[in-house]
């Protein structure tokens, strides 16, 4: 059913939006009776029914246009959707008013405009200088500004993670129970200060934070003034092999099958975590930049719908100029078609008056 479903249409601005309101109105009032046609050209052209700041007249509307130069007349539904923007009175001195007005009587007769006001250029170019403002602002808010925004929301965020790795890594002595046991070799997100690949300051931080319980590492002990990784592979370096960099420190192949999950779960969950928290920080440095894009396209598409409305002043112009020498020259072939049968028709008298004065001397 026609009045139950909604015109498409999305207001541009606060005239736009304006003219929907009553369009939206019409079409639940009166949609219902109209005819399958007029229904879909009426929400066709309902999405044509705007104006910016070089379409607000109805000379200048792509819709009204052709009608208020007098190529052919409207039909009901360009009428009533031109009577909401301009009103009524802007058609009725047209040549094709009357014959319009007797053969669509029932539309003819409303009167739901104008919409557009008298000043709606004036309210156009305001909204536009706003928009432009904002714009402009989050243009120059982006770029360096927005990377030195995300880089102290990486900072603080470093900050919190390692007071919660402080509170995390109690040794399990401390605790005396199984559950401080789990809990000790549990690490919290890591964000690192290498663009979210681990490197830097957050790893060396966790690296000498970290408590390692000495029941998780079977045959291995810990003791002051010997290497990270010889106490965790049993005190020697005999036994295990000399770490790698990061938390490949503890991983090695002589060690027992609990110390290497334990480690691989530490380094997965670290990694995933600097990762993680490295496209944060990515994913707001990238969201200024598609802001910025955005506004340097709106700009560019409120500059082309300027020349646009340029160059469709120049081609009216150049039509007027057109029509006015066409109508020149058709009046002068005019003049000149009565001249030529002035001299027909004197021609003709005198034909027949030699005629006359030859048939008397005979």
């Amino acid at each position: 059913m026609a009045g139950s479903r909604n015109l498409a249409v999305k207001p541009k601005n606060s005239i736009d939006r304006l003219i929907v309101d009553k369009l939206e109105a019409i079409w639940k009032d009166k949609g219902k009776n109209w005819t399958g046609k007029m229904q879909d050209e009426y929400r066709r052209l309902a999405m044509l029914a705007t104006v910016s700041i070089h379409k607000h007249t109805p000379r200048k509307h792509r819709i009204s246009r052709p009608m208020m130069k007098g190529e052919r007349p409207p039909s009901a539904a360009e009428y009533v959707i031109m009577e909401v923007m301009f009103g009524q009175s802007a058609f009725q001195e047209q040549a094709w008013w009357e014959h319009f007005r007797r053969l669509h009587k029932d539309v003819a007769d409303f009167s739901h405009g104008p919409v557009v006001p008298a000043n709606a250029k004036q309210l156009l170019q305001k909204e536009g200088k706003r928009h432009g403002i904002k714009a402009e602002e989050a243009t120059r808010v982006s770029g360096p500004q927005m990377a030195a925004n995300a880089a102290k929301v990486n900072r603080s965020l470093l900050g919190e993670t390692q007071a919660v790795i402080d509170v995390k890594t109690v040794p399990m002595e401390a605790q005396g129970s199984k559950m401080a046991t789990a809990d000790s070799t549990r690490l919290p997100p890591l964000i690192g200060s290498g663009h979210g690949r681990g490197k830097g300051t957050a790893l060396a931080d966790v690296r000498s934070r970290r408590a390692i319980p000495t029941t998780a590492l079977s045959g291995c002990f810990m003791e002051e003034g010997i290497d990270a990784a010889d106490q965790a592979m049993g005190g020697s370096a005999d036994n295990c092999e000399r770490p790698s960099s990061g938390f490949d420190a503890f991983r090695t192949s002589q060690c027992t099958d609990e110390t290497q999950g334990e480690d691989g779960l530490w380094e997965l969950l670290s990694k995933a975590a600097v990762k993680e928290a490295g496209s944060g920080a990515g994913c707001l440095t990238r969201l200024a930049e598609c802001e910025a894009a955005l506004a340097s396209h709106e700009s560019r598409a409120e500059e082309l719908a300027v020349r646009v409305g340029w160059l469709e002043e120049k081609m009216d112009a150049s039509e007027r100029a057109l029509a006015e020498e066409v109508g020149h020259w058709h009046k002068k072939d005019q003049e000149q078609a009565a001249k030529m049968k002035r001299m027909e028709e004197r021609l003709r008298m005198v034909g027949e008056l030699l005629a006359e004065q030859l048939k008397g001397g005979c």
